[in-house]
């Protein structure tokens, strides 16, 4: 009946499966879980190992490192039901009912059902405040909001989908880096999947450094702007790309661009800082892809 389905890279995955396992058998389905590891190192792989312990339960491994993709490609083609569960390694269920609260919902109408993001009310003691707070303010999205917009805020950390839908979806998944939930949630769009969102969420974990997320943020600009010179379409699907594509019409990308240089030193100042402020973070990633769009 379902596929529980785990990427993996270089991080401990035996107590999300444990729960995970505990929760399935206690709702008496058929079930598989596979996790793939995508070349981890060595200590973390011997480590994963042990969830093969567990019934109906694998690891599969990858000699070398094929990407976020490629790992969820090659564990739908592995799945042998039609319902695919994602959970991404560094996360962990809210709820002890967890998954309970997604076979409640599963219907043939229904082509995809997303859970949902939460984070910790402590703030982190390491460096990924920035992380943390971003995560905060813009993914902890109650599912009454994210459902009047359905196909626009779209994370793919936590999700249920009919594996036909995810291999339609991941045919046109033609590019590769940091942004991934940007383009699947264009493609449910178009091909026009029925998408659902639940209050169902998990627990982000794994938070880059500060600095590690400003990098891969601005990877992911790289990639909207590149993709939307190839295809407009998703321009519509996310608002700081729409921002900027209108304020370029008007000619202000040049201006933008140039406020850029001016300014990006203070402003990485403070969000690498100990107190990140998310109008500066936001701020600074609209000038960032003023900047990109004239200088690359």
């Amino acid at each position: 009946m379902l596929s529980v389905l785990i990427p993996v890279y270089n991080y401990h995955i035996t107590k999300l499966v444990s729960e995970i396992h505990k929760q399935l058998c206690k709702e008496k389905i058929t079930f598989e879980i596979i996790a793939f590891d995508d070349g981890s190192d060595i200590k973390y792989k011997k480590h994963n190992e042990t969830i093969n312990q567990f019934s109906h339960t694998k690891l599969i491994s990858s000699s070398k490192n094929t990407g976020r993709i490629a790992s969820r490609s090659a564990l739908a083609e592995a799945a042998n039901f039609d319902w695919l569960l994602f959970l991404d390694a560094d996360v962990f269920p809210k709820s002890s009912k967890f998954i309970l609260s997604y076979l409640n919902v599963l219907n043939r109408t229904t082509d995809a059902i997303f859970g949902g993001f939460a984070y910790q009310q402590k703030p982190p003691n390491n460096n990924g405040i920035l992380r943390w707070k971003y995560g905060r303010k813009y993914e902890e999205i109650p599912a009454i909001i994210r459902n009047k917009d359905p196909h626009r805020i779209i994370i793919s950390a936590n999700f249920i989908i009919k594996k036909s839908c995810f291999k339609s979806i991941h045919s046109k998944m033609a590019f590769t880096g940091y942004g991934l939930d940007n383009f699947f949630a264009l493609f449910t769009s178009e091909l026009k999947l029925n998408v659902v969102h639940i209050d169902n969420e998990v627990y982000h974990l794994g938070l880059e450094t500060n600095l590690s997320y400003l990098n891969k943020s601005k990877e992911c600009i790289s990639n909207l702007l590149h993709q939307s010179k190839t295809n407009g379409i998703i321009a519509k699907n996310n608002k700081l790309l729409n921002t900027f594509i209108s304020l370029k019409r008007i000619g202000l990308n040049y201006p933008l661009a140039l406020v850029y240089k001016l300014i990006h030193k203070p402003l990485e100042h403070n969000i690498l800082g100990k107190h990140p402020n998310m109008i500066a973070f936001q701020s600074y990633k609209l000038l960032y892809i003023a900047y990109t769009d004239v200088t690359k």
